[in-house]
C-alpha cells in the first residue's frame, strides 16, 4: 500500500529514514540547547551549565551519526545508538524520580514515561544484533 514505508524492498528508503531520524534528532538537540542557553542567561547554576554542555555534546553525537551514515562508518552509528539508549534510560530514571517526588499524581507523565520505556526497549533490542 505505502511503498515509502516498505524498508525491505529498498536500501535507499532505509537510508532516507536514517537521515530523517538524524535530522529530527538534530532539531531536538538544537532546541534543547537554545532553551538551556536561555535558561543560563535567566538563572545561572550548575544544573543550567550542565544542561548547556550536555546540549552541545548531544549535537556532536548527532553530527557523528550523520557523518557515520554518510561515510558508511558503523562505529559512528553504533556510538550514537548507545548514546541514545543510555540517554533514554537516564531520562526514565529522571521521570521515575519526578513521579515519586511529586505529591499529586500526573497521568500524562506516566503515559510519556511508559512510551519512552517501550520505545527504548524496542530501539535497543532491534539494533542489538545488526552490527
Amino acid at each position: 500500500m505505502f511503498h515509502f514505508f516498505d524498508m525491505i524492498s529498498s536500501k535507499k528508503s532505509l537510508l532516507i529514514w536514517a537521515y530523517a531520524i538524524g535530522c529530527f534528532d538534530l532539531i531536538s538537540a538544537l532546541l534543547f540547547s537554545m532553551v538551556s542557553l536561555k535558561t543560563i542567561c535567566d538563572h545561572l547554576s550548575w544544573l543550567t551549565i550542565f544542561a548547556a554542555v550536555f546540549g552541545l555534546f548531544w549535537i556532536t553525537m548527532i553530527v557523528m551519526l550523520l557523518v557515520g551514515i554518510h561515510g558508511r562508518h558503523p562505529r559512528c552509528v553504533r556510538a550514537w545508538i548507545i548514546f541514545s539508549c543510555v540517554g533514554i534510560m537516564v531520562e526514565m530514571c529522571l521521570v521515575l524520580y519526578a513521579v515519586f517526588n511529586e505529591s499529586t499524581f500526573q497521568m500524562g507523565l506516566i503515559k510519556n514515561g511508559l512510551l519512552l520505556m517501550l520505545w527504548s526497549a524496542f530501539f535497543c533490542t532491534s539494533f542489538s544484533g545488526s552490527t
